[in-house]
């Protein structure tokens, strides 16, 4: 591969192959080492990736959040996975990000948040449809197990309130 395409990569390398390529590095290092291209010496502007990035998953955010399609929780996991970023850069490299780490430290929601947006977008859902608002409908719409339902229910008292006015 190396010869048929003098500028690959070892990254390129590892992905053809990476069972033989983890098998060579493991058993023979010094041959390995020798036999690959050389280690490329990226350099990678953190800061300005931090800035691009931020803006990346701020607006992947804003649209989870104002255009929800499929309910997602926003975790770290999902808005890297919407926004097409490599979520391992931000665990590899967290302290060289910091604008994005107080991005999502601000706004990572947790489950029972996550289940609360479930129960706000759903009342409102139903109620923008004309459809009665009860406790039992609400319930099988949201689609959470009737125990974390019930830990809630002041919350969905407190919005039917809302929406009786």
């Amino acid at each position: 591969m190396i010869d048929r395409n003098p500028e690959i990569r070892r990254s390129d390398l590892r992905r053809a192959n990476q069972r033989d390529y983890e098998w060579l590095r493991h058993n023979d290092q010094e041959w390995f080492e020798a036999s690959l291209p050389k280690k490329q010496d990226l350099k990678i502007n953190w800061k300005k990736r931090d800035e691009e990035w931020l803006e990346i998953i701020t607006k992947t955010y804003e649209r989870l959040v104002e255009y929800p399609i499929e309910l997602k929780r926003i975790s770290i996991y999902s808005l890297f996975i919407e926004a097409g970023l490599n979520k391992d850069q931000i665990y590899l490299h967290k302290e060289k990000l910091p604008k994005i780490m107080d991005f999502l430290n601000e706004n990572i929601e947790s489950k029972d948040d996550w289940r609360k947006r479930k129960i706000d977008v759903t009342i409102k859902n139903l109620y923008a449809e004309g459809k009665t608002l009860s406790f039992t409908r609400i319930h099988a719409e949201v689609g959470i197990s009737y125990k974390e339902y019930k830990k809630h229910i002041t919350y969905v008292e407190k919005l039917l309130k809302e929406y009786s006015l």
